[in-house]
């Protein structure tokens, strides 16, 4: 009998952001593009040059003041690096407050603060991919307050809505989701123990009959056999306790009955599957859960839950669940 034995790993914050096509398969946004879209008074897009500094960030300016801002990750992971000048004179950076918020597919915001470093102001925060996001930057310089905003989308393409319905494009956000792993296990079928009757007679005495054969189906109250009793001489009769199956018959006509076994009857409505787990699999194993089973004989899928755990190991090295 060969079994499917399934247990769950939960994976969480998975953002599907539906399509996307890479344009450019990673790196530093801000360094690498030298250009950014700016709609023309006909609503087309023109292509404008992003001024760079002398650190190859992008530079931002209001009145005399400008910011540098870059990412950088040589040796290091991506971290947001700035450098500030006031009408065209470095500034120390222990003299700025600077802070920046990404806001990235899906609503979610890293918030950033920088702290000097040298020359320089450096983001305490890593830049994670995909470097594709909107970037709000906010700086306060003797009391004065300056703020940006740009679009900085890494391996995004804008698909006109025209075109994706066309196409049936569809996109969503999913939410956290269980993802299935799946082992293949060998067992064999068990009897519930605790729908296992045996069965003996209350007296001792003769057989007289019995009315039951081995592998027979019956019903409970059948009667099983009738006995008489050495100490009376009179007939009782023996009946089934539960509905199931006879799997086990001790008893003929003539024979005397005592205290042994005589009969057992198995309710097959209720039983136990004994799994071989090999110790490379037994920590995907969990009480609970999800089993399936086809038997050998039988083209019928099963299921089941995992109810117990063997912790001793048997000989061939399996654990039986």
């Amino acid at each position: 009998m060969m079994i499917n034995l399934t247990s769950y790993w939960k994976i969480q914050n998975i953002i599907v952001i539906g399509l996307i096509m890479l344009i450019n398969a990673c790196g530093n946004p801000i360094e690498e593009s030298s250009k950014s879209n700016k709609h023309t008074a006909h609503g087309e897009s023109a292509e404008v040059e992003i001024e760079k500094g002398d650190h190859g960030g992008r530079l931002l300016t209001q009145n005399d003041f400008t910011l540098e801002l870059s990412i950088f990750e040589t040796g290091v992971p991506p971290e947001f690096r700035a450098w500030a000048s006031f009408k065209d004179e470095p500034l120390n950076p222990s003299e700025i407050d600077l802070k920046i918020s990404l806001i990235r597919l899906g609503g979610g915001v890293d918030k950033i603060k920088f702290k000097p470093l040298d020359d320089m102001l450096r983001g305490d925060t890593v830049v994670y991919e995909p470097h594709s996001f909107i970037v709000n930057i906010y700086a306060l310089h003797n009391g004065i307050k300056y703020n940006w905003q740009y679009d900085n989308f890494e391996g995004r393409t804008k698909i006109e809505p025209a075109v994706a319905k066309a196409l049936d494009i569809n996109t969503e956000i999913a939410k956290p989701r269980v993802l299935h792993q799946t082992i293949n296990v060998f067992g064999k079928i068990m009897p519930n123990n605790e729908r296992v009757n045996h069965i003996s007679a209350r007296f001792a005495g003769v057989i007289k009959s019995v009315s039951v054969s081995m592998g027979e189906v019956i019903s409970k109250g059948k009667i099983l056999a009738s006995i008489e009793s050495n100490g009376s001489l009179k007939r009782y009769t023996i009946k089934a306790p539960i509905s199931g199956v006879v799997t086990q018959r001790n008893a003929n006509v003539g024979e005397q009955a005592g205290t042994q076994n005589l009969f057992t009857i198995t309710d097959n409505n209720s039983v136990w599957v004994d799994l071989s787990i090999f110790l490379k699999d037994q920590r995907y194993v969990k009480v609970g859960a999800s089993v399936s089973f086809l038997t050998t004989n039988n083209d019928q899928i099963f299921e089941g839950k995992i109810a117990l755990i063997n912790v001793l190991a048997e000989t061939n090295q399996t654990i039986i669940a």
